[in-house]
């Protein structure tokens, strides 16, 4: 089945500025919250002004930056948490994390659902794909619509997720940008875990870290 047209809402949240975000299809009103890393109460509140249902909290890699408020999420709406299962050591340092960052404890995070490539998550009439797009973390993944993808710290308007934290690799993420990213349509939308939204041929063409792979 075609998926349909997705609508996408931004919301910048938590003390790292990440972005959140809330899709759904234009056709109905059954919602994925993809990396709520703070802020609950402003997300459910936007939620509810939408008169959306959510139906899956999507993690697209374990840094406590992108999750913090999953926890959250999923008891206030009983809804299961999704993560790539090639993150589930790295989802279970949070603490770690939060102490290496001078953050407060994070609530206990129950992962319900993992996922890998051979899985198609269907809420409404939504469906999202996913790709593993490791190299940012040892497991992070990009959720994939008809025309968008979602890619956590992995890709950024002109730039690209870092290497230098635990789990990082370099030569790995830049694999993950050519052969995974940049094998999709150049008008497809790039949504990145930080900053402005960008097509995949302009970081093609301008992104000076990743320029001619």
């Amino acid at each position: 089945m075609k998926s349909a047209e997705l609508k996408v809402h931004t919301y910048v949240v938590g003390p790292f500025f990440v972005n959140c975000y809330v899709v759904h299809s234009e056709n109905d009103s059954a919602a994925a919250i993809i990396d709520p890393g703070g802020d609950e109460p402003v997300i459910a509140g936007e939620i509810k002004k939408l008169q959306l249902a959510p139906k899956y909290v999507l993690l697209t890699h374990g840094h406590i930056d992108h999750v913090f408020a999953a926890q959250a999420i999923r008891e206030r709406y009983q809804i299961p948490v999704v993560a790539p299962v090639k993150e589930k050591e790295f989802l279970s340092k949070l603490q770690v994390q939060c102490a290496f960052l001078g953050l407060p404890d994070a609530p206990e995070l129950t992962v319900d659902i993992w996922v890998d490539e051979t899985d198609t998550l269907r809420f409404g009439s939504t469906n999202l794909s996913i790709l593993h797009t490791p190299g940012h973390t040892p497991g992070g993944c990009a959720y994939l619509g008809p025309h968008e993808v979602f890619v956590g710290d992995t890709l950024f308007a002109g730039s690209i997720g870092r290497t230098d934290l635990p789990g990082g690799q370099h030569d790995v993420l830049i694999r993950s940008i050519r052969n995974k990213l940049f094998s999709l349509p150049d008008d497809f939308i790039v949504y990145p875990g930080h900053g402005p939204s960008t097509a995949i041929g302009n970081e093609k063409k301008f992104n000076p870290f990743v320029r001619g792979l």
